[in-house]
């Protein structure tokens, strides 16, 4: 795994040099921006007997509204809000708020719920560190991600972005998002404590200009967690595809 990401890191190099040579720029926007769509998320069910809204099936398939803001530094979108210190081609700074989580309810078990996570990012070129602390405190938990980003501009307006992520999450994040406490164990359901744990994320976000308003989107994704999340009693498998199709409207 390590060896594909350093390839990855290699490949983005070389891309983001072109990407430079055909004016980069072009990814700018002006200091409003309002996009708003529709699509499907689609994603493989890790979790045994989820019973939570949308997540009973495999594959998972949830109606995806979607609403992107702009207003100079300020972004708004559905699952984040980030407010950008400063940015440049070379870097960027920024500040930012995500729902996230693993939203898991099942018999026996106390519903692990998604939670705001807060904290701030940084990019320099084709690379972006991030660090996340849960603001509700229900997790207790602390995410980390280093991830390559490789935009590529394609004609019309279009574009491809290639991301290749590594994803720290804390023990106490694990733990409480696929651990089994004492008093939630069963003879088929172990007690199950957690502990830090990485993951690699890997996803393609395609951008086609349909006309100068219409665009459509398209990104498959593929996550491989790591054993102390795949041996977890509430997971069945330690690989996730996942899937967004929709049609944005750019005003």
């Amino acid at each position: 795994m390590g060896r594909l990401l350093l390839l990855f890191i290699i490949l983005g190099i070389f891309l983001i040099q072109g990407a430079h040579a055909k004016g980069l720029a072009s990814f700018s926007e002006h200091q409003w921006n309002l996009k708003v769509g529709l699509g499907i998320y689609a994603a493989t069910n890790i979790r045994y007997k989820n019973q939570s809204n949308f997540r009973k099936d495999d594959p998972i398939l949830i109606p995806l509204p979607y609403i992107r803001l702009k207003l100079s530094r300020l972004e708004i979108m559905p699952d984040k809000v980030v407010w950008i210190f400063a940015k440049s081609l070379l870097w960027q700074l920024d500040m930012r708020a995500n729902y996230i989580g693993h939203d898991y309810k099942t018999d026996g078990l106390a519903h692990r719920h998604n939670t705001i996570f807060g904290g701030v990012a940084l990019r320099f070129l084709i690379f972006k560190f991030e660090v996340l602390k849960d603001l509700e405190n229900k997790s207790k938990g602390t995410a980390y991600s280093t991830a390559a980003i490789i935009p590529i501009p394609l004609a019309g307006g279009s574009s491809i972005t290639l991301q290749g992520e590594i994803e720290h999450w804390d023990g106490n994040y694990v733990n409480y998002y696929f651990g089994v406490k004492d008093s939630e164990a069963t003879s088929t359901r172990p007690a199950y404590h957690g502990m830090w744990e990485t993951d690699y994320y890997f996803q393609m976000i395609s951008m086609i200009k349909i006309t100068p308003h219409w665009i459509m989107r398209f990104t498959p994704g593929y996550r491989i967690f790591g054993p102390r999340i795949a041996n977890s009693p509430t997971v069945t498998t330690k690989k996730e595809w996942s899937t967004v199709m929709g049609m944005v409207y750019e005003f």
